[in-house]
Order: C-alpha cells, then sequence, then structure tokens
C-alpha cells in the first residue's frame, strides 16, 4: 500500500536539473523556438514586459542550420513622458535558407500614443506599421524586398513579421 504522505514518483520537484531554466531562457526571454523539425523553420517572440524583468537579452542558438540569435533591449520605461519614444529594438540572425516568423511585443503605450514598429537598415528606419493601420497589410516595396516577405500582421498583442531565406534584422517598437 502507498504511503500518502510521500509525492508518487517521479517527483517532477527538480525540473531545474535537466534544462528547465535553459529551455526558459531561450523560448521566453530570447523568444526562439523551432516552427519546424531541426529548426528549419524558426520562430522568434520574445515575451517582454515593458516594466518587469530584465530590460535586455542577447540570447544565441547553434541549430542544424547555422545559428540563430535574439536580442532585444528596452530603451524607455513606462514613467517616460516623451511624446515619441523608441520602447523596445529587437535585433534578430536567422540563417540562410531558414524562414522566420518574428513577432514585436507591442509594449502597450500610454493612451492614446501612436505605436509604430520599424525595419532599421545601416542609418534608415523604414515604417513596416503603425496602430490604427489595417491589421493584415502588405509592405512597401523597400521594406518587402529587406526582410523577403509581403506583409505583416497583428496577432495577440504584438506585430508578426515573415521572413524568408535568412538574414540579420532590427526592429524598433516606437510610441
Amino acid at each position: 500500500m502507498a504511503d500518502g504522505s510521500h509525492p508518487p514518483h517521479p517527483t517532477h520537484n527538480h525540473i531545474f536539473l535537466c534544462g528547465g531554466v535553459g529551455v526558459w531562457l531561450y523560448e521566453s526571454l530570447g523568444g526562439i523556438r523551432p516552427a519546424a523539425p531541426g529548426y528549419a523553420r524558426v520562430a522568434i517572440a520574445p515575451q517582454i514586459s515593458r516594466t518587469l524583468g530584465p530590460s535586455a537579452v542577447n540570447m544565441t542558438l547553434q541549430t542544424l542550420h547555422g545559428v540563430v540569435r535574439s536580442a532585444w533591449r528596452r530603451t524607455s520605461s513606462v514613467d517616460d513622458r516623451a511624446s515619441s519614444a523608441e520602447l523596445l529594438r529587437l535585433e534578430v540572425e536567422i540563417p540562410i535558407g531558414v524562414r522566420a516568423r518574428i513577432t514585436l511585443p507591442l509594449l502597450r503605450p500610454a493612451a492614446g500614443a501612436t505605436r509604430r514598429v520599424y525595419l532599421r537598415e545601416r542609418d534608415l528606419m523604414r515604417e513596416l506599421w503603425r496602430s490604427g493601420s489595417t491589421a493584415d497589410a502588405s509592405l512597401p516595396s523597400a521594406v518587402s524586398d529587406a526582410v523577403g516577405s509581403g506583409s505583416v500582421r497583428v496577432v495577440d498583442g504584438g506585430l508578426e513579421v515573415a521572413v524568408r531565406g535568412g538574414g540579420s534584422y532590427a526592429f524598433a517598437v516606437t510610441t
């Protein structure tokens, strides 16, 4: 007869000994998840709070197809009252030949503030999206050429950009 004063076997109270922290770091903070076996497709969706947790994360993961990197930094806090403030920078590196879906958290701005998402290319910032625009919109041709995608879409609390073919991308979320 089992003794009810002890937990059943296996106990699961040792999750951190088996890589649970590492998986959490890559998948939650870095937002790096496989979207297909062997990371043939990648989803990047870091879970970022506007005020809580780390203010910057830099994750690099070696996959069968090459290096996947997600680095983000909050650049303003919730108390900033500037009329136009950069809230978040996200840099992503995707191996050549790998498709990715990158979800940028929109980090709820103050009431009435317009949110914008930009793609940074060298010294240029090209607008991808602004609040109030159509949820599923075609990208301007210069931006579409840069990310190899024809559309962006609003998803639960973020903006999703499809990337085809790999490369390095830098995004900025502003109010």
